[in-house]
């Protein structure tokens, strides 16, 4: 039942005008319109089901006529709104599932549900490391189905949920509730149905002891292909090889010009009608690129449409809602040979394909875009009783167009928390995570949990590639981890490293006490030379810190304490379901935006950014190009050298004129 709620114009010939409603481009109803329906009206129309397909679509179409006469085409009282209120009602039975992990991601995941993905993941008891490292896997496999959508993965300790779930099992030590045997197989993934919520499943995921587990964990987020049946054993699993830098799927690479065609399909390429609708063509890039100075990205664009009539048909070029470049269309002129006025750009030989070159700024673009183009056809007024609107209106771009990033090296300054928030930077630099260390507190509850579940979901959805070689350990343990990037999670007085490490830290919280770290005379001295108002900022978060008490959650970055150029991310607040509302603020763009800088304070819905301490930089940067940023930061350097350099010449120009005025004293003798 579609509940349409909808006003039009009051200045139409009425028994002329009516509103047809489509499915999937098949006429459902049609619907009169009146002078009573023009100020707001709602219709209910029962839709036929044998209209639906796997993937809908609901046009409407306005038939409108204002005039007996001589019409306009374009004419303002043509015009119809729907309200955003109107409804789509699917009285719906469930279907018996068929239990086939060939078809997984199903059930647990569908593509064409555009809702956040939100999985319940069960543990027969609290976890062990064992059992956390497989559940990351596979939350980070599904983050990286998820895309856009984004994931949470509410936890379940000794109890089932509703609906679908996924089950991990280390050894025989089960759910009583599922009733499943003692299993000798050294890994296995398997679909049963959920007995507490008939005609769903729970996907399972066990092994014999804590590396089989981890071993079933991997098969499935890696070679979910090979499986099928009800349930498989993986009698042994060739993981596949390491990732290389910044070779992340969800990634466009860097080294050599992008084809669209690699990024979308044709289709997707392609607009028509006289008012063209928006080509969007969404890419991720490596948040660490390196800009400055640059003539920005470049796009070589090669694009067809039918002929345009007017000068003023243009084709605008947007990114992220923001406006480029506007390429005027070529058109055909009122006078000259026949011929020439009905060339297309479709058919002529020559001329087939228009090219143009556009370069996007570099402060416009970041590390998840959307590019926008949209044609605008000039519209001839011929006069009245002779304005026809042709449906041949259409214009594409090729897919053989370009994006060209490899004019920018990767070099960032870190900690800078925006490159993790949006990208999962420096973690996502290697898909595989295989240089990440992740630090949980000893005694995990079902918040901290979900906590780490979800940054894992969100490391898979920055890259579009499970994690499946990272190191997960304890405070304990974090020793270990010199040579990898670091993320500790846990509540402010559950994880031992924010006590440990807090020398380190921008901020120290603990025993109830939150304690901003005082800068130096030598650091606010530097702060002041960088145009840093660290004072200012201290005022404001020490503010925050009083306003949120134990409400207050954190996000903090700064250099390994184990290792140079290595960073460590700490996720933390007052208590563990605090801690559960920070993560999922990645999960949020209009709040996950303000994440930047190297302290950001969460108090309510309230998100602060600071920048407390020094930046140090990871990356290569060219010879040049390293020599002018250098100098573009020392100004007080680039003086004095060119003070040095001033007096080098002059005391060689003095010797040398010194020299010649010699020279012709002793030839005049």
């Amino acid at each position: 039942r579609l509940t349409l709620k909808f006003s039009h114009s009051p200045s139409l010939i009425f028994p002329l005008s009516h509103l047809n409603v489509l499915v999937n481009n098949e006429l459902a109803a049609t619907i009169p319109l009146s002078a009573e329906t023009a100020g707001g009206a709602e219709r209910t129309i029962n839709i036929d089901p044998k209209l639906f397909v796997e993937y809908n679509q609901i046009g409407l179409q306005l038939i409108a006529h204002y005039t007996m006469d001589c019409e306009d085409p374009v004419h303002t009282t043509l015009w119809s709104i729907v309200d955003n209120r109107s409804t789509l009602e699917l009285d719906t039975q469930l279907l018996p599932r068929v239990r086939d992990l060939n078809l997984l991601p199903q059930p647990f995941f569908d593509a064409r549900d555009s809702r956040r993905v939100t999985l319940p993941f069960v543990f027969a008891d609290t976890p062990s490391i064992d059992e956390l490292d497989a559940a990351g896997v596979v939350a980070s496999w599904f983050g990286a189905l998820a895309d856009y959508r984004g994931a949470r993965f509410p936890v379940y300790v000794n109890h089932l949920p509703p609906g679908h779930g996924v089950v991990f099992i280390n050894g025989n030590k089960g759910l009583s509730d599922l009733g499943l045997p003692p299993d000798s197989a050294p890994a296995r993934v398997q679909l049963i149905p959920n007995p507490q919520s008939p005609g769903f499943l729970l996907l399972v995921v066990r092994g014999a002891n804590g590396e089989g587990l981890k071993t079933a964990a991997r098969a499935l987020a890696l070679g979910t292909q090979a499986l099928a049946g009800e349930q498989t054993t993986i009698q042994q699993f060739q993981p596949p090889a390491d990732r290389k830098p910044y070779d992340a799927p969800r990634w466009i690479p860097t080294d050599r010009p992008v084809q669209f065609g690699e990024l979308t399909r044709a289709v997707n390429l392609e607009s028509s009608g006289l008012y063209p609708d928006v080509i969007r063509m969404p890419f991720h890039a490596p948040p660490d690129l390196f800009t400055w100075r640059g003539k920005g990205m470049k796009l070589d664009l090669n694009y067809r449409y039918t002929p345009a009539i007017g000068a003023k048909s243009t084709l605008n070029v947007n990114i992220n809602n923001q406006f480029i470049e506007a390429i005027p269309l070529a058109h055909v002129g009122d006078e000259g040979p026949a011929e020439q006025r009905i060339r297309l750009p479709f058919v002529s030989g020559v001329e087939s394909v228009n090219h143009a070159t556009v370069y996007v700024p570099e402060y416009k673009f970041s590390s998840d875009n959307t590019l926008q183009f949209q044609y605008y056809f000039e519209r001839k007024k011929e006069g009245a009783c002779k304005d026809v609107i042709l449906d041949n209106l259409r214009g594409s771009i090729d897919e053989d167009s370009t994006i060209d990033l490899t004019a920018f090296p990767h070099y960032a300054a870190l900690p800078e928390l925006s490159l993790f928030a949006n990208g999962g930077f420096p973690f996502s630099r290697l898909a595989d995570l295989s240089q990440t260390a992740i630090v949980l507190p000893e005694q995990v509850n079902p918040e901290e949990i979900e906590a780490y579940l979800t940054v894992m979901g969100r490391l898979g959805n920055a890259t579009g590639y499970p994690a499946s070689r990272f190191k997960l350990g304890r405070a304990a343990d974090a020793g270990s981890f010199g040579d990898r990037d670091i993320i500790v999670l846990g509540a402010a007085d559950n994880q031992p490293l924010i006590q440990s490490w807090a020398s380190s830290m921008p901020l120290s919280i603990g025993n109830g006490v939150t304690t901003l770290k005082v800068m130096g005379p030598l650091g606010r001295l530097r702060a002041r030379w960088q145009d840093r108002d660290v004072m200012g900022a201290m005022d404001h978060a020490g503010k925050v810190i009083l306003e949120a008490g134990r409400s207050l959650g954190a996000i903090m970055s700064f250099e390994s304490p184990l290792s140079s150029n290595r960073t460590v991310v700490v996720l933390t607040a007052g208590d563990s379901k605090r801690l559960a509302a920070v993560t999922n603020l990645f999960n949020e763009p209009g709040k996950a935006q303000f994440v930047r800088g190297d302290l950001v304070l969460f108090n309510g819905d309230q998100v602060n950014n600071y920048l407390m301490g020094d930046q140090y930089h990871v990356g290569h940067l060219p010879f040049l190009m390293q020599l002018r940023w250098w100098f573009s930061r020392q100004p007080v350097v680039l003086l004095f050298l060119s003070a040095l350099v001033g007096l080098v010449l002059a005391a060689v120009l003095y010797r040398l004129l010194r020299k010649m005025a010699a020279a012709r004293k002793h030839s005049g003798h």
